[in-house]
């Protein structure tokens, strides 16, 4: 577990999820491993039966206990058993296009929000943009020149329109003071409370959802939308997305949604996907 964590942590990608799952997996193996003592079983001897067993005559939590079961497989621990994989979620539909156009406009010109929630949110409905990584954006990845001002999400520059341009504007030279300001001397677009921070996930998804959005959905709609209007590597420079994945958005886009949807549902579950 430490070897997957590190490498999230040292890049600033070790969020509450992320965590989450691994304490999940960790609580699992240490309940199978106690489970295997009282019923006098070593992992030597571990068959398939003893891990249906497991499975069968406990909550559905315990199929967590995959990760260490493929752990000591492949650590020549245990033999050839199997952890059936969980079911995938059901896919989210996106936010529909009147109610995104909507959460724009107020976010846009209601000058009551706290403006880091207004320019975030903004980056999720209209760029696809997740918390996870607008959050780690910087000062350094906005540029100004020639009356411009860009964002760089991804490989590639994306110029904002106004008044969004202007929004970014305000943010970058906002003094200390307000509730979400950035602090004097950071780096980061969006810092935290804690000094040398960014602001987290779970704080600026509670401040978003009390303004109407939920990211996921808005998220959705809005690569849905770009996909429609982007050739696929744009797409993948502008928004840091996997060439596939992006490729798989413009087939979304195509207008099959439903179908790419049950597609998706059908697909293997990948616990680190």
């Amino acid at each position: 577990m430490l070897r997957r964590l590190q490498p999230k942590a040292e890049q600033d990608r070790l969020t509450a999820r992320v965590l989450s799952r691994a304490r999940a997996e960790l609580r699992q193996a240490i309940s199978f491993l106690a489970w295997l003592d009282e019923h006098a079983t070593t992992l030597a001897a571990l068959r398939q039966a003893d891990v249906d067993l497991w499975l069968t005559t406990g909550p559905r939590s315990r199929v967590d206990v995959g990760a260490f079961l493929r752990w000591a497989k492949a650590c020549d621990v245990i033999g050839d058993v199997t952890v059936p994989a969980p079911p995938r979620p059901r896919p989210i539909v996106p936010l529909a296009d009147d109610q995104r156009w909507a959460l724009v406009e107020r976010l846009l010109h209601d000058q009551a929000l706290d403006l880091p929630v207004r320019v975030a949110g903004l980056f999720v409905l209209l760029y696809g943009q997740p918390l996870t990584r607008l959050l780690r954006l910087t000062v350094d990845h906005v540029r100004r020149a020639d009356g411009q001002v860009a964002v760089r999400f991804g490989r590639a520059d994306v110029v904002l329109p106004e008044p969004l341009a202007a929004l970014v504007v305000d943010l970058l030279d906002q003094p200390g003071g307000a509730s979400l300001a950035r602090r004097p001397g950071t780096r980061w677009l969006f810092a935290g409370w804690t000094p040398g921070r960014p602001l987290s996930a779970q704080t600026m998804g509670r401040r978003l959802v009390g303004v109407g959005i939920h990211s996921r959905p808005a998220r959705q709609a809005a690569v849905l939308q770009l996909a429609a209007e982007v050739p696929g590597p744009l797409l993948a420079d502008l928004l840091d997305l996997h060439p596939r994945t992006a490729v798989a958005w413009i087939r979304a886009a195509s207008g099959d949604w439903a179908a790419y949807a049950a597609g998706k549902a059908e697909e293997p579950y990948l616990p680190n996907e």
